[in-house]
Parts: C-alpha cells; sequence; structure tokens
C-alpha cells in the first residue's frame, strides 16, 4: 500500500520526483511518502489520493472482483486445487515469497536476498531425488 500510494503521491505532485533540478532518489520520495502517508490518514481516511491507492491495489493489483469468481468456481467445483509440497519454491511463488519481504528491505539488502534465495534453489536443485533434497534443507536454509 506504501509503494501504491507514492506512485498516485508522485502523478498527484504530491510528492516531487526531481527539486530545484536536483533528482530525488526512490529511497527518498518513499520516505517522504510515508512521511505523508501517516499526516494524511490521520487527516482524512477518504483522502483522494488515498482512496486512489487503495482502489489500485484492491481494483488493478489484486482483482478481487475475478478472485472471488474464481473462489465461486471452486466452491462449486468447476476448479479442481491440488496441494504439492515442495522442498523449493515455484517461480511463481518465489516471486510472491520476494515481494513480501520487498517493502521491509532496502534496496541493497533485496539484491542480497534474492541472490541468497536463488543460491540456495540453485543448490537444492542439485539434489536429484527429493529425500536428499529434505535431508539437507537445513543446511540450505541455514544460507538464507
Amino acid at each position: 500500500m506504501t509503494r501504491r500510494f507514492r506512485h498516485c503521491a508522485g502523478r498527484s505532485l504530491m510528492i516531487l520526483r526531481q527539486y530545484k533540478g536536483v533528482q530525488k532518489s526512490v529511497g527518498k520520495q518513499q520516505f517522504s511518502s510515508k512521511i505523508l502517508l501517516n499526516f494524511v490518514k490521520e487527516l482524512n481516511e477518504n483522502f483522494p489520493i488515498l482512496k486512489e491507492a487503495r482502489r489500485e491495489v484492491i481494483e488493478d493489483f489484486m482483482d478481487v472482483k475475478n478472485a472471488k469468481k474464481i473462489l465461486k468456481w471452486i466452491e462449486e467445483g468447476k476448479i479442481k486445487v491440488e496441494y504439492i509440497n515442495t522442498t523449493i519454491p515455484s517461480p511463481f511463488a518465489f516471486n510472491l515469497i520476494a515481494q513480501g519481504y520487498m517493502d521491509v528491505l532496502k534496496y541493497e539488502e533485496r539484491i542480497e536476498f534474492i541472490r541468497r534465495m536463488h543460491k540456495a534453489i540453485l543448490e537444492s536443485i542439485k539434489y536429484k531425488d527429493t529425500s536428499d533434497a529434505d535431508e539437507n534443507i537445513g543446511d540450505i536454509e541455514e544460507n538464507l
């Protein structure tokens, strides 16, 4: 939500990307947007830029309308769900895991986190037999 608010605030010129000819880093913009977000929330929960950020998250990124449709199809049996346990995340799952960490990590930490995750996944792929990977997953996780 904070990242989306920063984008909305930037489009509405509440957060400047450049001031007096000097480019502001994304980190400084994010810091400014967090301060502005806290102020706006206290001022009015229905502040237009805050409402737009919420709308973008719910409608554009989460696509709640279609997610509800899919859940209904699952309940009706039109879609079958299978659970697969694995020791390494799929590319889709990796992206979900990484996104969960992105908001709390600095840019340099993000790159290092992704490198460690990638290395751990490659390491676990070395084990052809899944039982070998399961036995060695503790060693792999320690390196994260």
